[in-house]
């Protein structure tokens, strides 16, 4: 997540930078709510924003969030999870590990 704030920066900057306007979009509220909500950021003083949020029925969102589930099965997050509880990983690695398991927890809710 630090580094989606980081790289958003880092490209509003440049954005700006070249005369344009720069449009976020897409991809979880947490990583918008981290961007605008975290004090070291200060996004909402930095730049003038506009946000618009679009809200889905919840068929539709547990249609796509199924879809998006089976995507990720397929693509071999199962595995990707697996391999860090292998036996002689590191704590770090396992606890990478348990905030991927936990951030697709949280894609469900």
């Amino acid at each position: 997540m630090n580094d989606f704030c980081k790289n958003v920066l880092e490209s509003i900057d440049l954005i700006i930078g070249n005369g344009r306007l720069p449009i976020i979009l897409g991809g979880s509220n947490s990583y918008i709510k981290k961007l605008i909500e975290e004090p070291t950021i200060a996004f909402l003083s930095k730049y003038y924003y506009f946000f618009i949020w679009v809200d889905v029925s919840l068929p539709t969102l547990f249609q796509y969030v199924g879809k998006k589930v089976d995507e990720m099965v397929e693509s071999g997050m199962v595995d990707e999870i697996r391999e860090y509880y292998a036996p002689g990983q590191t704590t770090r690695r396992e606890l990478e590990g348990l905030l991927r398991f936990l951030s697709l927890i949280l894609f469900f809710r």
